[in-house]
This record gives structure tokens, C-alpha cells and sequence, in this order.
């Protein structure tokens, strides 16, 4: 296996990846051929190899063809100038062209990692380094699956698809996150591995999920330090930090989420994430407060949740899919309605007139 860096650099954080080895790595043998390829990697996906796709990735490269990197007699001397016209290529825009840069920079790193020799003096000619480049394409690659990831997560019939390219981008992101991370690529490539992370630990049983959450919040505070303050960020950093508090017991998660909540008025009117995550934090320490005797305390905690639903409610937009939002938001306020009533303060509109639909309750608050 090549290492992961030239001889003086850091090695990268390897942690995350101790359990989930990277496909696109691991994949090395030269005697592969692409049927083998099409099976072990891309079908994981859910990308399907067809003529239209490989006349698309074809194009990302400037007309050069990947599927040659298959052939016994490949003939890569076009492979540099390929990769400059990538680099100078259109930003991807949709799931589909996602797709196709997975295609096209899974067979680059292919290549790469199977002809060491011929990919490094096709990079010379174009005044690219081989290490560097092959650092590019990864983080290139884990970025692109990501976005992929993420925009197949409202279909039901891609669960496995979405779940294996989020280990994929977890995997393939530890080979190259710097041990003291500091450059933008860093703090793009820790805020998509804690993300993903974040993701997993989704439908992970408790200790799975624990220790996913644990390397979550790590990589989802590091890249906001290194800058990453978007609204999704800290919807994500939130969302972690709170669910941690609820499997771990440990109250440290919780007010390191309630201190972020204090910092975020203006973000909070940005995104429904964002808004019902800052509910789901409020409504874990009312409960916290209500545990400890604190009733008016939680009444005023109970208060700021429902505001930060009522905003979420608000923010939702027709076109999305907003069952999740609806199953956290619903759970969020009959804890705030049942909470209120009990410390005498609940209102007619606490629950079904806060969402002004009564289709979203029901079944969902069982599930």
C-alpha cells in the first residue's frame, strides 16, 4: 500500500476510519477489471456505469477516457492534462453531476494507485507533484460523495446507498486530514466527516452511536474553529452534542450545546435545521432543569423551544421534505405542551395550533 503523504509530512488521522476501511483504497489489484470494479465500488452507490455516463465523465476530463485506466495496455501519457482540465472544469450543480465526478475520480485514484510510475511522469509534464495531486483527488472524492450522500437522503429506496457512501467519505477523509489541521481543506473535510459521522450514528444502535458522536462533536468543533459558521453546521454540531447528552448522561455535551444556542440569534432565523435543533437543545434542558426542582427555569427553557419551533414551522418551505422536521418538532412540543400544563402555564395552541396541520401528529410521534 503507498503511504498516504510524502516521507515529511504528518500522518493523517487515521481514528475515524479504524472500522470502515475505504473501498477506493483498498482497491489496488491491477488485474481487475472493470465489471469487478463496476460490482465492488460504483453499484454501492447506486451509479450505474451506463453510455450517457461515461460520455459525461468523459467531458470532465477534457475528452480523456478513465475506462482505459482498466485496459492491460493502458496508455495514461494523457492522464496530467486530464486532470488540469478537471481543475479547471464547472462546479458540480446537481446529484447527477456528483455522480459523475465520483466515476471519474474513482478511476483516477484507480490509476494512481495502480501505475505509480506512469501516472507521476504524466503529472510532471503538466508541473503537477504526484503526492499532492493524489491528496486532491481524495479529498475531491470524499467531498463529491458527500454532496451525493446528502442529496439521495429523501429517497427511501437509496438508505444503502446514502449509509455506504458516508463511510466512504469518512474513510477516505481520515487518509488525509492533516494531524493538526489548519487549511480551508481541512476544515471543509471535518466538518463533512463530522457530518457524516453525525449522519451514521443516526440508525447506529447506542454504543455504535456513542462512539460515532464522540468523533462527531471532535471534528464539528475543530472545523468551526478553523471557520466553518454556516447554519447547517451548527444544526449538525448541535444535533450532536444534544444526543450525546441523552446517551452519555454526561451534562458537559448539554451545556456545551446550550452555550452555542446563546450565540446564535441571527443564524437561527436562517434554516429549519438550524431551529429545530436549537428546540431539541432547549427541550433537553428544560428537562435537565425540571429534573433539579428548577420549574420556572424550565418553563422559561420550554418557552425558547417552542419559539425556535415556531420559527422552524415558519421557515419550511413547500418543496421539502419536512416528515423529519415534523417528527422532531412534534416529539419537541408535546414535551413542551405536557411540561407547561403540569407547571400550570400550557396554552390551547401549545401542540396541534403551533404547526397549524394536525397530519404531521399521530402515528409519527409513536414511530
Amino acid at each position: 500500500m503507498l503511504s498516504e503523504n510524502p516521507p515529511n509530512a504528518k500522518a493523517p488521522n487515521s481514528t475515524h476510519s479504524s472500522h470502515v476501511p475505504s473501498r477506493f483504497v483498498a482497491f489496488c489489484g491491477g488485474t481487475k477489471i472493470l465489471s469487478d470494479y463496476e460490482t465492488f465500488l460504483f453499484s454501492n452507490f447506486g451509479i450505474q456505469l451506463s453510455p450517457e455516463t461515461w460520455s459525461r465523465v468523459r467531458n470532465l476530463g477534457g475528452g480523456w477516457d478513465p475506462a482505459t485506466v482498466f485496459q492491460p495496455t493502458r496508455d495514461v501519457s494523457m492522464f496530467g492534462s486530464a486532470w488540469r482540465a478537471f481543475l479547471h472544469g464547472p462546479r458540480p450543480t446537481s446529484m447527477q453531476d456528483n455522480e459523475d465526478r465520483v466515476v471519474f475520480l474513482g478511476c483516477v485514484l484507480y490509476l494512481m494507485q495502480t501505475n505509480v510510475d506512469q501516472a507521476t511522469d504524466s503529472l510532471d509534464k503538466v508541473q503537477l507533484r504526484y503526492f499532492q495531486t493524489r491528496r486532491g483527488v481524495i479529498q475531491r472524492l470524499a467531498s463529491a460523495l458527500f454532496f451525493l450522500a446528502r442529496s439521495l437522503m429523501g429517497h427511501p429506496d437509496r438508505v444503502d446507498n446514502v449509509r455506504s457512501a458516508f463511510e466512504e467519505v469518512v474513510a477516505l477523509s481520515s487518509k488525509v486530514v492533516s494531524e493538526d489541521p489548519s487549511s480551508t481543506q481541512d476544515k471543509r473535510l471535518l466538518g463533512q466527516r463530522g457530518a457524516a459521522l453525525l449522519i451514521l450514528a443516526r440508525k447506529d444502535d447506542d454504543k455504535t452511536a456513542q462512539i460515532r458522536l464522540e468523533l462527531a462533536v471532535q471534528d464539528l468543533e475543530a472545523a468551526r474553529k478553523l471557520g466553518d459558521e454556516t447554519a447547517q453546521h451548527y444544526a449538525y454540531e448541535l444535533e450532536a452534542l444534544n444526543r450525546l447528552y441523552q446517551l452519555s448522561g454526561e451534562l458537559e455535551y448539554l451545556s456545551r450545546a446550550i452555550m452555542l444556542c446563546e450565540g446564535l440569534h441571527e443564524q437561527a432565523a436562517e434554516t429549519a435545521g438550524l431551529s429545530v435543533a436549537i428546540g431539541d437543545v432547549r427541550v433537553s434542558y428544560a428537562a435537565h432543569l425540571e429534573s433539579h426542582g428548577q420549574d420556572r427555569n424550565a418553563l422559561s427553557e420550554m418557552n425558547k423551544a417552542k419559539e425556535a419551533s415556531e420559527i422552524a414551522i415558519r421557515l419550511l418551505h413547500p418543496s421539502d421534505d419536512v416528515r423529519p422536521y415534523y417528527m422532531r418538532l412534534a416529539r419537541g412540543l408535546l414535551h413542551i405542551y405536557t411540561s407547561r400544563h403540569r407547571l400550570g402555564d400550557a396554552q390551547e395552541d401549545d401542540l396541534a395550533g403551533t404547526f397549524g396541520v394536525k397530519a404531521p401528529l399521530g402515528s409519527d410521534l409513536r414511530s
